[in-house]
């Protein structure tokens, strides 16, 4: 059985968004093997909001491989390995969530989450954030740098087995179904305004949206809403918040009804040309 250490960075609210990968080979003395991986996410596409998180660019990824071109050179890591992340919520749903992005078949391995694991008597008060349980154990870290977050998530891991809880860890491994992926993160805090969107130098690829104002509501299941405002800016379109009069488009995400499809509906039987697409429909339009 293996000993993995992994930590993602995103470069957007989407979980299929990783932008850098750090993995790192262990055991109970010290550290097997150490690799860092710049990747590009779709689009080569980031938020603000991440950047000012993790300091990765487009810049820094623009000649990296996608996830599907790195994968090949990494899956051996997670057969049949117990794979330690530190906030396992997040790490694992970011790999599930590109797996299934890129088509590929989810490997065969369990998690633990170094979060969970009592390193400290509760007496004690500490956080279990991974930088306070650094600052306790003094291990070096450079918060959210992917491959410093795990190399600490390791040497954790590492603590707890020299603590001779080997066994807590090996019960409290999980399978990749005992996490359920939403379709966006909010590690990253509030989303991105449309204003803000609209603010960025945006080049016009093409005129298929020119005029047309364009109401989003849920969640998409390719980009996140942030994505697809700046694809509709770039298409000649304008994204806006609130179904009115003017709303040429309504994409339903989710195929719910929400307080924007009741008054797209209400406009469309007063006489209003508003059309309603579906997730699917609108990605369609988008390729």
């Amino acid at each position: 059985m293996k000993y993995i250490a992994i930590d993602f960075e995103t470069a957007t609210s989407a979980y299929y968004s990783p932008c850098a990968l750090g993995i790192v080979e262990f055991n109970n003395i010290g550290f097997v093997k150490t690799e860092y991986f710049l990747i590009k996410p779709p689009d080569n596409y980031y938020s603000d909001s991440n950047i000012r998180v993790h300091r990765i660019t487009p810049d820094d990824t623009k000649d990296a491989p996608t996830f599907d071109l790195l994968w090949d050179k990494i899956k051996h890591y997670f057969d049949d390995s117990i794979i330690f992340v530190h906030n396992a919520v997040f790490d694992i749903s970011v790999l599930k969530s590109t797996l299934d992005y890129y088509k590929i078949s989810q490997p065969s391995f369990k998690y633990c989450d170094t979060k969970g694991i009592n390193y400290i008597p509760k007496s004690e008060k500490v956080s279990q954030s991974l930088d306070a349980l650094c600052r306790y154990f003094d291990i070096p870290l450079e918060h959210h740098h992917a491959l410093s977050d795990a190399k600490a998530a390791a040497s954790l891991a590492m603590i707890a087995m020299n603590k001779h809880i080997e066994t807590l860890i090996q019960y409290r491994a999980k399978s990749l179904d005992n996490i359920a992926v939403k379709r966006e993160s909010s590690a990253f805090g509030k989303n991105t305004k449309i204003s803000d969107i609209k603010g960025k130098e945006i080049s016009i690829v093409d005129n298929r949206f020119s005029g047309k104002t364009i109401v989003i509501t849920g969640n998409l299941s390719m980009m996140t809403r942030e994505q697809a405002f700046a694809k509709i800016i770039s298409f000649g379109g304008n994204p806006v918040n609130s179904v009115t009069s003017k709303t040429d488009l309504l994409v339903n995400a989710e195929n719910k009804t929400s307080t924007k499809t009741k008054a797209a509906e209400v406009l469309q039987k007063a006489g209003h040309q508003i059309k309603i697409v579906s997730d699917e429909e609108f990605m369609k339009m988008l390729s």
